[in-house]
């Protein structure tokens, strides 16, 4: 997640603080997203990626929608199918699905 210039001109000092020894930037930042949301970040990892968090308003406003994302996720598959009015899928439908998707792979 890279700051557009205009943005970075008015942060001067976030530039020069992310170019300090364990400072990640924004694009690093949320490629630990995930490993720190799992809790298996490493402590050395941990400390870098929150002192970023602290520092940059743009990733605490990003990890906060990313955490929506997943909680709305997790709540829409967590709705059942009787729960949509229908029942369990039929085997023989679920068999020709598989058998037409073999079919098409097969050609």
């Amino acid at each position: 997640m890279k700051l557009p210039s205009d943005q970075r001109k008015t942060r001067p000092i976030a530039g020069v603080l992310f170019k300090l020894p364990l400072m990640i930037d924004c694009e690093t930042f949320e490629g630990f997203i995930t490993e720190y949301l799992d809790g298996v970040m490493p402590m050395r990892r941990h400390f870098v990626f929150t002192m970023h968090l602290r520092l940059c308003p743009e990733c605490r406003a990003y990890l906060k929608q990313y955490e929506k994302t997943i909680a709305m996720t997790r709540s829409q598959s967590e709705i059942g199918y009787s729960e949509m009015g229908m029942g369990p899928v039929p085997d023989d439908l679920v068999n020709a699905v598989l058998a037409a998707q073999n079919v098409a792979v097969k050609k």
